[in-house]
């Protein structure tokens, strides 16, 4: 396990230190949209090109980019704007946790590491918030999850 993390770590400090040689170098003038589609399709051209699509989306899996969920939890005394809402209520607040994926199945995701048994999810409407946005739980609409889902083609 440690050799792996170790494997993990040297490619991301060579990316990072590819892209910082890139970024501070005259090359940056050639990181331009039109740039980035020239090269692209002329990669697609060659023999090799499929093989060089595979190892970026190899080295995507192998990184694993991280996931995140978003925890609902009391907003926390002495912090800026209201703690209580006009009905008696503690204000909620959704802060934004890395987390560790596992096995999916259908609509479901195991989640192996970053948060604890009995913790509330955000579920839906995730995308509109932010890291410490206050909000409303919900819980009369739930979404609706199955192992062998057929989304409609709209």
């Amino acid at each position: 396990m440690q050799r792996r993390t170790l494997i993990k770590v040297t490619v991301l400090l060579l990316l990072a230190g590819a892209v910082a040689a890139i970024w501070f170098s005259p090359l940056r003038a050639y990181l331009t949209r039109e740039h980035i589609r020239a090269f692209v399709e002329h990669l697609r051209g060659l023999w090799y090109g499929p093989l060089a699509f595979i190892a970026v989306f190899a080295l995507g899996c192998v990184l694993a980019l991280p996931a995140s969920v978003f925890v609902v939890e009391p907003k926390k005394q002495g912090s800026p704007g209201m703690t209580q809402t006009p009905d008696g209520k503690l204000v909620k607040i959704a802060r934004q946790q890395f987390v560790r994926l596992g096995q999916t199945r259908g609509d479901f995701v195991a989640i192996t590491k970053g948060v604890q048994v009995g913790q509330e999810l955000v579920s839906a409407g995730a995308f509109k918030l932010r890291n410490n946005a206050p909000i409303v739980v919900d819980n009369s609409v739930k979404p609706d999850a199955k192992l062998d889902p057929h989304p409609e083609n709209r």
